[in-house]
């Protein structure tokens, strides 16, 4: 085998934009993503350059924040982005993030979700695991393109707020892992 080690530099654009690296993901575009602690990473392997995106107060169509624990594509075909902040739709052909609210969250502007975890079960519908809220299901129904900056949610009351992993058995039954 042979390995590459990237690594983040303050004076190249095109790095990596955070050494420290959280999660990776291939897309049905065969696109790879590289989720870190300063930002989200798409890599090109032809030119093995990384184009960044990052967290912009200015625009509001920029990620939610550069801390990016995990991604994930429907099968529609939609990019869904966990960090720190909050969960973003992401648009990447035209590069605009949508921040989206679970509409069970309360009061999410002083307190948003911490998005670790998502996954999408065989009936198609989401299920978010978060580090300060549990464990939330968006079912399928409630998934539509452009359906606004909110999705109507059910909130489960575990027995650790702080959910890791998420994967479905052959059955259909949910299993979580917490911290």
């Amino acid at each position: 085998y042979e390995f590459t080690a990237f690594h983040h530099s303050a004076f190249d654009t095109t790095s990596l934009c955070h050494s420290y690296v959280n999660g990776l993901y291939q897309d049905s575009k065969e696109r790879f993503w590289v989720c870190t602690e300063g930002g989200l990473a798409l890599y090109n392997p032809l030119t093995e350059a990384f184009t960044n995106f990052l967290h912009d107060d200015t625009n509001p169509q920029s990620i939610r924040d550069n801390y990016v624990w995990t991604i994930l594509e429907d099968s529609k075909g939609t990019l869904w982005v966990g960090t720190r902040k909050g969960l973003c739709r992401f648009d990447p052909d035209n590069k605009i993030f949508e921040s989206v609210n679970l509409s069970s969250q309360p009061n999410v502007k002083n307190n948003p979700l911490n998005v670790q975890a998502i996954f999408e079960d065989k009936k198609g519908s989401l299920w978010i695991g978060t580090r300060n809220a549990g464990l939330f299901k968006v079912d399928s129904e409630n998934i539509k393109p452009n359906a606004g900056s909110s999705l109507s949610a059910t909130q489960f009351s575990i027995g650790n707020a702080d959910v890791r992993t998420i994967v479905e058995d052959v059955g259909g039954a949910i299993s979580i892992g917490t911290f």
